[in-house]
């Protein structure tokens, strides 16, 4: 019978799956059964009905920083029953303080189970039942488990292993006795341990794989205390169980959320079974064990039913959107999550919801729609479901989004795909098939977006051939491809599937044996960076060589040289390169290492932290040889252990083996916190752009009179090697997480194409309106995982910010006037939320953190041009929606919300008024604002730690002048994620225009620059700048702040700058090491505060002073005018020093300076000497240097040799392409004389030496 039972079940499913299930519950039984006759001991008495009183209580909030709870409980009776060896179970008189509505009924439906020695083994459950009641019946016999073997015999402590809720774990068991015949056992899941634990984590960005300090913000416990009688008929007497999951970010430095669920099960009491509870035998259901994850909406619970209501309802969300844009800067509005609410309704939608939401939207051309258009693209792609996909997709298939547009869902909807499948990419498929008429720039976006889409795909799940299929499609399209831009596309495609044999695809790429561009085999290099951490030994058999061939280009020399360093980060790799560097003759090449060497020695970054170890030892032997600029790796990066996390600015340049300019970027940012990475790389590659631009500019400016074919004829008949004109060659590529999602290239005809379209809209008249929105999701991160009682619980990081532009611009009937009118918005939020769901009231309960920063500046300028009187006006007038009253400004606040009864966002808060003033030179009335704060050190203290961004702890800042300011600023967004730290607080700095209106106008005007300030009634002041020319070839600029004193002021407004004025002298830009630049000298004094006389003293006072400095060896000669003596003293030429006194300063002043300038600026001083060099880059090394005297030349790289000059003249240097301008010819006079001739376009030098 009890065959003929499973058999039944598993012939009514016909599931394979399901068979060898039913048939593992059988052994097991057969097994038990076994156990039972042997006499075992069992949980659960044979032919016994036991009773037990059940009681979970679940709460959810937050401890830190300040406490919020939300809970919910539920009680019941559940009646255990065994019958040979099958143990059914059943809750019954379910009650809560939550509305349970229909929902009892399935909890109530009773589940049945086989135990082996207390150890949960099969589960089946009537075929009604649903997962979420399925998943608390689960949580009960996870609670009920218990292993009674150890116990029996005698072990006190133990380890055990079982399976439940949360997968297959360990279990760490402490018996002691009690009372009598009763033992506590205390029994502690180690849910680190378990193996196919149920946790699903989702993130839009890359997980971070550097080591480094970041602690998991989410810690999950379970514990159980059972009180146990073994020699009672009914062994569990008792039983309390503690299950918590604790979200503390950042280090556990921010706030802290928490889940307790806290349960007891108490033996009621026990007798014969009288009768048996109903069971569906036949028709019932074997489960799995392990907790099975719930579809749920994170805002509304269970998935919507009514589709037509979820579309008006998303309608009416995107119209309140675009209405609430006119918000302007007050203490209300400031924690709306509609957005995020919008993107977890839109995750339901179907294809046909899509289509239908799409006829809406776009139904209509006025103000409103096109603004609810605007946010409806932006939100598309960060939907992240197949649906949403499959919709992208008929779009740009269809041609109903085009250009921008659709190369912008193209490229963003991989990264947010939450679920991606085969069967997804099997359908999106086409996007690699895209044909005319669908623009290029748009196939080309597919291409990359598609590729993208396998890699995360495959990175999940995918058959083994189906990512050799697509990388061969891929690779033959990449090799069969005769464009050179088609190459490039494919090239990065590659690239973004993320292959592990990409490095053997492309070797013959690299080698140059499949090809003969250079331009490809750079970027093929590129292109495996990734294969240098993973195949070491591979890098170092193909790019040593490269190295160390000095017939290949610099760019492959330095990208080979890049990669090797990577690839074995170890002291013998960069000693090896050291040693070779030494008898290096390209000094573009030793600077990029020797500046690699210097940026990783005080790197704080993890990726190279290892590597910047050794670097720092090596950084004390490595010698500057040189200052060639344009060829380096400069990097500055930032680590805050304390809070996890970090960033990294990076910059590689490489200069051109023709001109000596750069003509590669790479600039590379990076930041990383709460475990996940975001970055980004713009890589430029600009090949004779400059001399194409400069042709262009020498065909208008040239004089005609000089015949230039002669120089031509010249060198020719000298045999000198003529440069052929350099062609056009200009790379964009650009990546976000190492995935290319841009790649653009022009040759010489269409870049020329390009520069006269520009050329030709730059005298079009145009007007036209601006309403222009910007969502961006920077950060995604949600946790899925069960709780002890087996309802879900949704752990949440989001950020968004809002971008919104509204105007126009228009010109005068003229053409000269342009007027512009804009209303900018900027509005960041983020959120962090611990929420559990009561699948019986369909409710979320928990807390949400949530920070915001909120900007608005309408503004309207008017801009005036006259080429022809060198005139340049920018005025500014009030803006003609702005409302009296109205303020402009910025709010920041952090605010706590329990869920389901959080405050409404739209309320208004108590402000409280901490400074305003009213400033009538700036027609405005300047104000700050607290409020909902719990003290006043809550604003303080978050300033403080705003300082620590701007501190040089924990920095890598030399290589770049002002880069722990630079670092500070790049580090705001992550000090925003946790900022405030205290409870409820907000902060508004607001600006508003007073009644008598002040108009600003600046002008250009020649050497002249003009800041005016003026009213109604005349003037208010004005600055006045002028810059001359002096006849030592130095220019001299000067400054002043003038006040108007007919114009009255009234007396309530007496704080205004008081002074403000400067002079400098500007030393020449055509200095050369025979001629040091002259010293840049002058002063500025400039003083604020309290007008009035009798508060003179008080105002505070800045006095800068610039002077040479005493080591700028003035007294120094060459005698024998060395070229690289003159160097040297030309050198220290340049070094300068400020000495700067201030007075009265304010407190808040003083600590930002100190902030940014530790070195400079002291808290307790009044005054500092800052060392400067000026010019920074002079001539001579930013455009290089020809110097000779009788015995050696200084050449244009900086290379020295000897000379030996005849009384023939010798070519010094030429122009020699083949629009070559110029050269210059020296020979050696006998007589005592130095002439200079100049018979243009040759320049002959005659010299005695």
């Amino acid at each position: 019978l009890l065959f003929h039972y499973f058999v039944s079940v598993s012939s009514n499913y016909g599931d394979i799956t399901m068979m060898r299930l039913t048939l593992l519950c059988s052994g097991i039984f057969l097994s038990t059964l076994q156990a039972v006759i042997g006499g075992e001991h069992e949980l659960f008495s044979a032919n016994q009905e036991i009773k037990f009183l059940w009681h979970a209580q679940i709460k959810v909030g937050s401890n830190y920083p300040m406490k919020i709870s939300s809970e919910w409980n539920i009680n019941a009776q559940l009646i255990a029953q065994t019958v040979n060896n099958l143990t059914t179970l059943q809750l019954i008189d379910i009650k809560s303080d939550e509305d349970l509505g229909e929902s009892h009924r399935e909890l109530s439906l009773p589940f049945r189970v086989v135990f082996q020695d207390g150890v949960l083994e099969c589960l089946t459950v009537a075929p009604t039942d649903t997962d979420w009641s399925i998943n608390i019946k689960r949580a009960l016999l996870s609670l009920l488990q218990l292993d009674i073997k150890y116990i029996a015999a005698g072990e006190l402590a133990f380890i055990s292993e079982e399976v439940g809720l949360y997968g297959k774990c360990k279990a760490e068991y402490i018996v002691q006795p009690f009372q009598g015949n009763l033992k506590h056992v205390k029994k502690i899941l180690d849910l680190q341990s378990c193996w196919n634990h149920p946790i699903t984590l989702w993130s839009s960005s890359p997980k971070f794989i550097c080591p480094n300090s970041y602690q998991t913000e989410t810690v999950s416990y379970s514990e159980r205390e059972y009180f146990i009688d073994m020699g009672a008929p009914i062994m569990i007497q008792n039983i309390t169980a503690r299950g918590s999951i604790t979200l503390q970010p950042f280090q556990a430095q921010a706030e802290a959320h928490y889940s307790l669920v806290s349960q007891t099960l108490v033996l009621k009491d026990a007798g014969a079974i009288e009768k048996e509870l109903p069971f569906p035998s036949e028709s019932a259901n074997n489960a799995e064990l392990i907790y099975k994850e719930l579809l749920l909406d994170a805002t509304h619970g269970i998935p919507p039913a009514n589709k037509t209501e979820v579309l008006q309802e998303i309608s009416d969300m995107l119209k309140d959107m675009g209405n609430s844009l006119w918000w302007e800067v007050a203490a209300r509005g400031l924690n709306n999550e509609t957005v995020h609410n919008l993107i977890n309704l839109m995750w339901w939608l179907e294809l046909e919801d899509w289509e239908q939401l799409y006829s809406t939207v776009t139904l209509g051309t006025s103000y409103q729609q096109e603004t609810m258009q605007h946010l409806f693209w932006e939100l598309v792609p960060v939907v992240g479901s197949s649906q949403s996909a499959l919709f992208i997709r008929d779009l740009v298939k269809t041609e109903r989004i085009k250009g921008l547009l659709a190369g912008r869902l193209l490229v963003n909807f991989p990264f947010y795909q939450r679920k991606p499948t085969e069967d997804l990419l099997t359908q999106c498929e086409e996007l690699l098939h895209l044909k005319p008429p669908v623009g290029k720039d748009v196939r080309y976006s597919a291409i990359l977006s598609f590729a993208t889409l396998i890699d995360s795909t495959c990175a999940q799940q995918c058959k083994a051939d189906t990512i050799d299929r697509y990388a061969k499609l891929y690779l033959d399209r990449f090799t069969d491809s005769e464009e050179y831009e088609e190459r490039m596309l494919y090239l990065q495609g590659l690239s973004n599937i993320a292959l592990k044999q990409i490095l053997d695809y492309l070797t013959p790429t690299i080698t140059g044996q499949a090809t003969s561009d250079h331009h490809i085999q750079f970027l093929a290099t590129w292109a495996v960076l990734n294969t240098a951490y993973t195949n070491p030994d591979k890098a170092f058999e193909l790019f040593w060589p490269l190295l160390n061939n000095r017939s290949q280009t610099l760019e492959m020399r330095v990208a080979a040289m890049t990669i090797l360093i990577l690839s074995k980060p170890t002291s013998d790799r960069l000693i090896s390169l050291y040693w070779y560097m030494q008898t290096e003759p390209s000094l573009q090449l030793y600077n990029y290492f020797y500046t690699t060497i210097k940026s990783l020695a005080s790197t704080t970054y993890p990726c190279y932290y290892n590597i910047g170890l050794i670097a720092s030892q090596l950084s004390r032997s490595i010698k500057r040889k040189s200052t060639p600029w344009a060829t380096g790796n400069y990097l500055l990066d930032y680590e805050d252990k304390e809070r996890g996390y970090g960033g990294m600015l990076q910059l590689l340049s490489i200069g051109s083996e023709r001109t000596g300019l750069p003509n590669v970027f790479i600039f590379m940012t990076e930041q990383h916190s709460l475990g996940v990475t975001t970055s980004y790389a713009l890589y430029i590659k600009a090949e004779g752009v400059g001399e194409g631009i400069k042709r262009q500019l020498q065909k208008m400016t040239v004089d005609t009179s000089i015949n230039f074919k002669k120089i031509a004829e010249f060198l020719t008949t000298l045999k000198m090697p003529v440069k052929k004109q350099e062609e056009i060659h200009l790379e964009l590529i650009f990546k976000i997480d190492g995935k290319t999602v841009i790649t653009q290239y022009l040759n010489t005809s269409s870049f020329h194409n390009i520069s006269t379209v520009v050329r030709k809209l730059s005298s079009v008249y145009f007007e036209f309106s601006v309403n222009y929105q910007r969502l961006m999701f920077p950060l995604f991160l949600m946790r899925n995982q069960p709780t002890d009682l087996g309802v879900p619980s949704l752990i949440q990081t989001r950020s968004g910010s809002l971008i919104s532009a509204r105007g126009s611009v228009s010109q005068d009937d003229e053409g000269r006037a342009r007027n512009t009118e804009l209303d900018l918005r900027y509005s960041w939020n983020g959120i962090t939320s611990l929420q559990v769901y009561n699948p019986m009231s369909n409710k979320w309960y928990g807390a949400t953190r949530s920070r915001s920063l909120h900007v608005r500046l309408p503004f309207a300028i008017q801009l005036h041009l006259d080429v022809a009187k060198n005139i340049f006006t920018i005025k500014t007038i009030q803006h003609r929606d702005y409302m009296a009253g109205s303020r402009l400004g910025v709010v920041w606040h952090a605010v706590f919300n329990p869920v389901p009864h959080g405050s409404n966002s739209c309320a208004s808060h108590v402000e409280k008024e901490e400074w305003t003033m009213d400033s009538q030179d700036l027609g405005a009335r300047l104000g700050a604002s607290v409020f909902n704060c719990p003290g006043r050190t809550t604003i303080t203290d978050a300033l403080h730690l705003l300082k620590k961004a701007f501190m040089s702890k924990e920095k890598n800042y030399q290589m770049v002048p002002g880069g722990v300011a630079l670092l500070g600023i790049f580090s705001l967004k992550e000090q925003l994620a946790f900022q405030p730290p205290g409870s409820n607080c907000g902060l508004m700095l607001s600006f508003m225009p007073l009644l008598s209106q002040v108009e600003p106008v600046l002008t250009f005007e020649k050497n002249e620059m003009k800041l005016q300030m003026s009213r109604k009634d005349g003037l208010l002041w004005e600055i006045k700048a002028v810059i001359k020319k002096n006849l030592d070839g130095n220019r001299e600029l000067t400054f002043k702040l003038y006040h108007t004193p007919t114009v009255r002021v009234t007396s309530s407004d007496i704080w205004r700058v008081i002074q403000f004025e400067g002079a400098f002298v500007l030393p020449s830009s055509k200095a050369s090491v025979f001629k040091p630049p002259s010293p840049l000298t002058g002063y500025m004094f400039i003083s604020w505060g309290d007008s009035s006389p009798t508060h003179a003293d008080k105002a505070a006072v800045v006095d800068v002073k610039v002077e040479a400095s005493h080591n700028n060896g003035q007294d120094l000669q060459c005698p024998d005018l060395s070229p690289v003596c003159l160097q040297s003293i030309s050198e220290l030429a340049t070094q300068q020093e400020a000495i700067v006194q201030y007075v009265n300063l304010p407190d808040w002043l003083i600590t930002a300076a100190h902030a940014l300038f530790p070195n400079y600026v002291q808290t307790g001083s009044s005054s500092t000497t800052i060392d400067f060099s000026s010019p920074a880059l002079p001539p001579w090394k930013a455009q290089g240097l020809c110097a000779i005297n009788s015995q050696t030349v200084l050449t244009m790289d900086n290379t020295t040799k000897s000379l030996s000059l005849t009384s023939c003249f010798t070519v010094l240097l030429a122009d020699c392409s083949e629009d070559a301008s110029f050269a210059v010819l020296v020979k050696k006079m006998t007589e005592p004389q130095h002439l200079v001739t100049f018979t243009l376009p040759f320049i002959f030098i005659q010299y005695h030496f």
